[in-house]
């Protein structure tokens, strides 16, 4: 530990209010990497006054003693957990930027470490970037704070965080289905062919992107939910097989192709001219099917079918993935359902949203599961 700057900064805080004077907290074993951050800070115009800390014990007071102007995070810091650092951090000083270096930089690894807390992440090799991304959380940070200090009773009232919340879904909604389509012209070798390692990266980006999309999507219409009150402003004659091979499967065939899933169809031919709404049938079908993609393991199997009975379309969804614990049933349905914490990952919502469409067009929303062997997901609206 650099044993020395926690008796400084007591004494020098009061310089803490100069523009390039840099309060910094390292969760750092090695001297030399305190070193390294310390000259490349200075090279860009800071003055450091860093403290290196490795364990949690430490890392609780230096968070007590300082109110520090970033923490830098070893991600292989032996004694102390990246995400248990993170954690801490958080609960004791929410506002501070974390910034997390690390050796390598995987999707999977940038992902956890974002939803964990952190305000950003680079590569151990790529120092010289740190300075630039400390230069913007501590800007972003102080804009927070001098808003906060002229309007200290500031709070957003829950329709305007709504509001906002829905813009800002709706303006990424565009660019993230570009991004789809443009990987998808990748994987069919519109710009030229690939390799191997080329092509599987290629297919987790489609499957990432295209569950952004589908949150997004959810995320939209929960806050149009009220459109579904009366299903006969929007019923109109439609060929439900037609929507289902169109529609969907253009749609979610590329994350089928991409965890080489076997799918099978089982369509009632009767179902080519009835009276439903076709946009709820729609959205609730592909909630289905999206998570049957999402749980069910490659070389799995997902059948749909379709069935129309004594003037009621029947549509389920069949998978052979993990299935749902006993424990979780009650709150399938629910918005921001627990369910989510079987597969660490997911938001809750698809499966609440498409109960409130059924149930908005007087139908019912079932689900026939068992844990480790698949689900069967389904819902019954009258038609005409």
């Amino acid at each position: 530990m650099v044993s020395t700057e926690k008796g400084k900064l007591s004494h020098f805080s009061w310089l803490c209010r100069e523009e390039k004077l840099l309060k910094a907290l390292l969760l750092e074993h090695s001297g030399l990497a305190v070193a390294a951050f310390v000259a490349e800070m200075e090279r860009t115009g800071y003055t450091p006054v860093p403290e290196q800390v490795h364990t949690e014990e430490r890392l609780k007071e230096a968070l007590i003693n300082q109110d520090w102007d970033v923490i830098v995070v070893n991600a292989e810091l032996p004694e102390l957990n990246l995400f248990r650092a993170i954690q801490v951090i958080k609960a004791r000083r929410r506002s501070i930027p974390i910034i997390v270096v690390t050796t390598r930089v995987d999707e999977t690894l940038a992902s956890q470490i974002m939803r964990a807390g952190a305000n950003d992440y680079l590569q151990k090799d790529n120092l010289s970037q740190l300075s630039l991304v400390i230069e913007r959380e501590i800007q972003q940070r102080r804009m927070r704070n001098a808003t906060l200090k002229k309007s200290p009773n500031f709070k957003l009232t829950p329709e305007v965080r709504e509001l906002i919340t829905s813009a800002l879904t709706h303006e990424l909604k565009s660019p993230v289905r570009v991004e789809c389509q443009l990987l998808q012209l990748l994987q069919q070798g519109r710009f030229g062919a690939m390799n191997t390692a080329q092509e599987g990266l290629i297919e987790g980006l489609i499957l990432s992107k295209n569950k952004m999309h589908h949150l997004i999507e959810n995320i939209l219409w929960m806050f149009t939910a009220e459109e579904y009150e009366d299903i006969q402003e929007t019923a109109e004659t439609t060929d439900v097989n037609q929507l289902i091979r169109r529609e969907l499967l253009t749609n979610i065939f590329p994350l089928i192709q991409a965890k080489s899933l076997i799918l099978n169809m089982d369509l009632d031919e009767n179902l080519q001219a009835v009276t439903v709404d076709a946009l709820s049938v729609y959205l609730v079908l592909n909630n289905f099917v999206q998570n049957a993609v999402t749980y069910t393991e490659s070389g799995g199997m997902i059948t749909i079918r379709t069935k129309l009975v004594d003037g009621e379309l029947t549509v389920s969804v069949r998978d052979t993935g993990v299935g749902i614990a006993p424990k979780y049933m009650d709150a399938l349905f629910k918005v921001l359902s627990p369910t989510k914490s079987r597969y660490g990952t997911g938001a809750g919502l698809g499966l609440y949203l498409s109960k409130k469409i059924v149930d908005s067009m007087g139908g019912t929303i079932g689900v026939d599961t068992q844990l480790g062997k698949g689900s069967l997901f389904y819902f019954t609206v009258p038609v005409a």
